[in-house]
């Protein structure tokens, strides 16, 4: 899984994730911090989540119900991620969770 990892930097409030947009690839957590907003229709933010330690994920709820990210996460700082797109997550979990 190592050698199909791509790194990725995302500066300082710039968004990772967008809520509703189709999800393609889980994220590792390197370095920096993250926060997730969950937002109703009218906008309103009802659950924020702090991602900040190495190796925190996030994206996977979407790759495994196949659904749009429920949640936007930004970066509040400059952020450095591990990714694995959708196929290539579910090629290596199958044979694991057989």
């Amino acid at each position: 899984m190592i050698d199909r990892l791509e790194k990725s930097k995302f500066d300082q409030g710039q968004i990772i994730i967008h809520q509703g947009d189709v999800g393609n690839y889980i994220y590792f957590l390197v370095s920096g911090e993250c926060e997730t907003e969950i937002k109703s229709e009218h906008g309103n933010v009802f659950k924020t989540t702090k991602y900040n330690q190495p190796g925190d994920y996030f994206g996977e709820i979407a790759l495994l119900k196949n659904a749009p990210r429920a949640a936007t996460i930004q970066a509040t700082t400059d952020v450095v991620v591990l990714s694995i797109d959708k196929t290539t997550f579910l090629d290596l979990l199958i044979p694991i969770a057989s």
